[in-house]
């Protein structure tokens, strides 16, 4: 029953090197030590099973146990969604299982049904503790959507994305105030690290684009990220390195766009930067930074190459002057 206790450990070592386990602490942890009645232990056998008419019929009969109360409850959740079942995570939900952390399992084990699952306005409580895509447990510094970018879930990003879900932009402490207690500020560390992962890998910022009216063009995204990201590896001395690879990432999405351009056109229409942008996707210093105006039309034909200059964007530069 140990397996069934944490169905985790079932899974292969070349799949738990390719993704986070729930070791991390992502997710519930479960008491392996609690001590299952047999009539739950049948539950947990039919879920192994994936026999999901035979779990209905389990719960219609009336079990002698509430499968909302203890452990049971959430090892039977984790349970369905290691197995990708979300018709029998739906039957668990229905009969009075919390979500609570289980969003996180679901992005780890790739089942997009189940993250939908877990958002049904039928199930999903934030006040009794769910915790939904941006959110985070407490005493952790990741997010189910900034999960999902560093696992480069396509179809999760997308869904969460199109439905209105973002990253915000870390709030700097304000010089006036006085730092917090030394785990407070190393956890704050992480959490900024964490959400520009976020906000500059290039599947965030291209979902963005398309799904959220608010977000800036993706080149303009990569050309403000890579000056905030260098800005931070000079402030943040622990993270220097990791925020110098993230700022040299944009810039190498924003040459590869380029590249992927097969005419002069095209190239136009990439480029084509809307002249009354005010970076609607940047925190409010960046956005004050990338308004300009351009009075003539030679000038906005420039802007593209206005902005790559401001945020020091070399190769981009260096390639534009060939088009």
């Amino acid at each position: 029953m140990a397996s069934a206790a944490n169905p985790t450990n079932r899974k292969s070592k070349k799949k738990d090197a390719l993704r986070p386990c729930t070791l991390l602490g992502y997710d519930d942890v479960v008491d392996s030590s609690d001590v299952f009645s047999a009539e739950q232990k049948q539950l947990l056998d039919l879920i192994e099973k994936q026999v999901v008419n035979e779990v209905r019929e389990f719960f219609a009969r009336g079990p002698a146990f509430d499968v909302s109360q203890g452990e049971i409850g959430r090892v039977a959740l984790r349970l369905a969604i290691v197995n990708k079942r979300a018709d029998i995570a739906e039957i668990l939900l229905e009969n009075g299982v919390g979500i609570g952390n289980a969003l996180f399992t679901a992005v780890i084990e790739g089942s997009k049904e189940c993250v939908e699952l877990f958002l049904d306005s039928r199930f999903f409580n934030k006040s009794r503790g769910d915790i939904g895509p941006t959110d985070r447990r407490e005493g952790f510094f990741m997010s189910p959507l900034m999960l999902a970018v560093r696992l480069k879930d396509h179809d999760i990003i997308q869904y969460l994305v199109s439905k209105g879900f973002r990253i915000d932009y870390p709030e700097e402490y304000p010089p006036e105030k006085k730092l917090p207690s030394d785990k407070q500020e190393e956890m704050q560390f992480l959490l900024h690290i964490n959400s520009y992962h976020t906000l500059s890998n290039p599947l965030y910022i291209g979902y963005s684009f398309l799904f959220n009216p608010e977000s800036e063009h993706p080149l303009v995204t990569a050309f403000a990220m890579h000056k905030i990201l260098d800005r931070k590896a000079i402030v943040d001395h622990e993270f220097k390195k990791d925020y110098k690879e993230l700022s040299d990432g944009c810039e190498e999405f924003a040459v590869s766009l380029l590249e992927q351009c097969r005419t002069i056109d095209e190239i136009k229409i990439l480029t084509d930067i809307r002249p009354d942008s005010a970076g609607h996707g940047l925190c409010k210093d960046e956005r004050q930074n990338f308004e300009f105006r351009a009075h003539t039309e030679e000038a906005k034909e420039l802007l593209f190459l206005n902005r790559a200059l401001r945020n020091n964007n070399d190769k981009v530069c260096i390639m534009y002057k060939y088009v």
